[in-house]
């Protein structure tokens, strides 16, 4: 789940979006392999859905293990 709460400022323009705020679903998948015993490289998608709008967001890792 993902709660927004939404501001936006249109002095002098002729429209009223409904972006007030709310609760919308947050999805994503991601994985990781370990290329050498100190070294995992990964990736994620995820996608964030608000109201009738929705926002895709691609992710790339790397992660170093001291050990």
């Amino acid at each position: 789940m993902f709660f927004w709460d939404g501001e936006i400022n249109l002095s002098g323009a002729d429209v009223r979006p409904d972006l007030d705020g709310g609760t919308d679903w947050l999805l994503g998948v991601g994985a990781h392999y370990k290329v050498v015993p100190n070294l995992t490289l990964g990736g994620s998608i995820r996608r964030v859905k608000l109201d009738d709008q929705h926002v895709d967001l691609l992710g790339l890792e790397a992660r170093f293990h001291f050990q």
